[in-house]
């Protein structure tokens, strides 16, 4: 029997990359925002505060990487 891999979460420390078109307040998501890796500093609900931008994404807008 295969087990499946276990699904990888977002959590403070972790890094990652922006895969949405808007951030959790609406604005747009530049693409060069998109093509950098950032650091979770914080995790609020759904959102996650990237460090190096400072700016709230949700995470469901968010890869590992």
């Amino acid at each position: 029997q295969v087990q499946a891999a276990p699904k990888k979460t977002v959590t403070v420390g972790c890094y990652v990359r922006p895969t949405g078109s808007r951030y959790a307040t609406g604005q747009t998501i530049p693409s060069w925002v998109k093509s950098r890796k950032y650091t979770v500093q914080k995790i609020d609900g759904d959102r996650a505060l990237l460090k190096e931008i400072t700016s709230w994404v949700k995470i469901s807008d968010l890869e590992l990487a």
